[in-house]
């Protein structure tokens, strides 16, 4: 069986292969890699000295090392966990068509959905923080027609 070590970050697309983890039901460790700042070029991302550079100079999460290899991106994680644990059924890998089918789906997530939710999770990636008004508080009052709407009659 595989050494298998996780470096992911909680709320981030690291959460899909710990979940592929679990279904599989074999042994793995757990690192928290911290995923907060402006990004891989912040000094505070990461294990904030490094390191985590070291074991993966791209900066993504997740990073999952397999028998001491780090392999990174979702897709690539789910297609070699479900071929090294074919019983999990994680993916279908016995019928070429479905399992085509199955990473396309994937696919649209990572190219189509995953960017979408990246700007909206975390904004400050994309956009000048320091400028007035450029990040908007989720506290802040709705303003429009939502506005409108949540207001009582007086």
């Amino acid at each position: 069986m595989p050494d298998l070590h996780l470096f992911h970050s909680p709320g981030t697309c690291g959460r899909v292969t710990l979940v592929a983890l679990e279904m599989i039901g074999a042994p793995y460790q757990v690192t928290i890699v911290r995923h907060y700042g402006d990004g891989p070029g912040d000094p505070n991302f990461g294990f904030g000295d490094g390191s985590y550079r070291a074991l993966n100079p791209t900066g993504v999460l997740p990073t999952l090392l397999i028998d001491g290899k780090p392999l990174t991106e979702n897709i690539a994680l789910l297609f070699t966990l479900a071929r090294l644990f074919p019983a999990a059924d994680l993916l279908p890998i016995r019928d070429p068509i479905s399992e085509g089918e199955a990473l396309s789906r994937l696919s649209f997530c990572v190219s189509h959905l995953h960017p979408i939710l990246t700007r909206i999770n975390r904004p400050q990636f994309f956009c000048d923080a320091s400028q007035e008004g450029a990040l908007i508080s989720v506290s802040d009052p709705p303003r429009g027609s939502a506005a409108a709407a949540s207001r009582r009659p007086s």
